[in-house]
């Protein structure tokens, strides 16, 4: 996936937040988010786009689906360090995955998790 026109994100696509690891476990806080375009406005559907291009961006995707494995603080030594993986298809399958782990530094990424996480929190 590369930054561009709306050519990279056709139609409906659906971008994923999974979560793994953290200290203690309580149900319902680390459960799957999944966003669907078809189920949002418009004008959510063009932030949720932008939102993923700048953070694949960011991670130095270019055309590969699978990257940004080194943002954060790394979880070597830290066994309550939180795992994220943001996950990105279309009709096509897999166009991005992207994962980072406590601490994610300030920029793209943890914007887009943070704004998953809102959207998982507005679900109820």
């Amino acid at each position: 996936m590369t930054s561009g026109d709306d050519t990279d994100l056709p139609g409906g696509f659906t971008v994923g937040l999974e979560t793994e690891g953290g200290f203690g476990a309580f149900p319902g806080l680390g459960r799957p988010i999944e966003v669907r375009s078809e189920d949002l406005d418009p004008q959510a559907v063009r932030l949720l786009r932008n939102l993923v291009r700048e953070a694949v961006a960011s991670a130095g995707c270019g055309d590969t689906p699978a990257c940004g494995g080194a943002a954060g603080g790394g979880a070597s030594g830290r066994r309550d360090a939180r795992t994220y993986t943001v996950t990105v298809t279309d009709g096509s399958g897999l166009r991005a995955r992207l994962t980072a782990t406590d601490p994610i530094p300030d920029g793209p990424l943890r914007t887009l998790i943070r704004h998953l996480q809102e959207h998982g929190r507005g679900r109820g």
